[in-house]
C-alpha cells in the first residue's frame, strides 16, 4: 500500500504541474498577442521641433507688440512657423484614432480626431494668413492699390472659410453633440471673421 500511495502522490504532482504550466501559457498568450497587435507610435521630429520654435516665436511676437519693437516682423515669423508646424502635423495625423465615443446618453458625443486636426490646421492657415495680411497692409502707402488688395484679400478669406469651415449638410452629423459643441461654433466664428475682412465691413485694429 505505501508504494502505491506514493506512486499516486507522484503522479498527481506531475499532472498538477503540467496543468499549472498549461494554464500559465494560456494566460500569457493573449498578452503577447495584444503586445504584437498594438500599433507603434511614430514621432516625426520635424513636427516637434517646429512646434517648439513656433511656440517660442508666438511668445516673442506677443512681447514685441507690448513693447512695440518690430511687432510686424515678429508676427510674420510666428505665422510662418505656425503654418510649418500645422503642415508637418498633417503627415502624422493618420496615427490618431478616427473617432472616440465620449458619451452615448442622453445624447452622443463622438469627436472625429483626424477631421478635428484637419480643421485646426485649416484655422491655423487662415489666422496666420490674416496676421501676415494685417502686418503687410499696415505698411501699404498707396490708398488705391491698398483698396484693391483689400477686396482681393477679403473675398479670398471669405471663400476659404466657406470651403474649409462651413460644414456640408450631407457630411455633418447633426445628431452628434460634437458637431454642436465644436464644429458649428468654429465655423460660425471664422466665417463671421472672414466676412469682416471685406473692405466695407473692416474695422481698424489699431
Amino acid at each position: 500500500m505505501p508504494p502505491r500511495a506514493e506512486l499516486d502522490h507522484h503522479s498527481y504532482d506531475a499532472t498538477d504541474a503540467l496543468t499549472i504550466k498549461a494554464s500559465n501559457i494560456t494566460k500569457k498568450a493573449p498578452s503577447r498577442l495584444a503586445r504584437r497587435r498594438r500599433p507603434s507610435l511614430v514621432f516625426r521630429s520635424t513636427h516637434g521641433i517646429t512646434g517648439l520654435v513656433s511656440t517660442l516665436l508666438v511668445c516673442i511676437a506677443i512681447c514685441a507688440h507690448h513693447v512695440n519693437i518690430m511687432p510686424h516682423a515678429a508676427s510674420i515669423l510666428a505665422a510662418i512657423a505656425s503654418i510649418v508646424t500645422a503642415s508637418s502635423g498633417m503627415s502624422i495625423v493618420d496615427q490618431a484614432p478616427k473617432q472616440t465615443i465620449v458619451m452615448e446618453r442622453p445624447f452622443k458625443v463622438i469627436p472625429p480626431h483626424r477631421d478635428a486636426f484637419k480643421r485646426t490646421a485649416a484655422s491655423i492657415y487662415y489666422l496666420s494668413a490674416r496676421l501676415c495680411w494685417n502686418a503687410i497692409s499696415d505698411r501699404a502707402t498707396t490708398s488705391n492699390n491698398n483698396d484693391a488688395w483689400n477686396w482681393i484679400w477679403g473675398i479670398s478669406a471669405l471663400c476659404y472659410s466657406i470651403m474649409k469651415f462651413v460644414p456640408n449638410p450631407h457630411d455633418v452629423d447633426l445628431t452628434n453633440g460634437n458637431t454642436w459643441v465644436f464644429v458649428i461654433p468654429m465655423a460660425a466664428g471664422l466665417a463671421v471673421d472672414s466676412l469682416f475682412q471685406l473692405p466695407f465691413l473692416q474695422f481698424n485694429d489699431g
